[in-house]
């Protein structure tokens, strides 16, 4: 499992960082991709390898 922390834009899309990445994620794949809350506007979840390339993120 790979930590990424996240915070709601103000356009109700979320902002990811994962190591030293950052990605603008449409709140909608991002809810489905993670299971986050839509409640939620920062924090911080697991997600697994496969997951992190769906939400953007370079991964080798």
């Amino acid at each position: 499992m790979y930590t990424i922390v996240y915070h709601k834009h103000a356009t109700g899309n979320y902002i990811a960082k994962f190591e030293n990445q950052s990605v603008l994620v449409l709140q909608g794949a991002f809810r489905s991709i993670t299971g986050v809350s839509p409640q939620s506007s920062s924090g911080w979840t697991e997600v697994e390898k496969r997951e992190l390339s769906k939400l953007g993120f370079i991964v080798r």
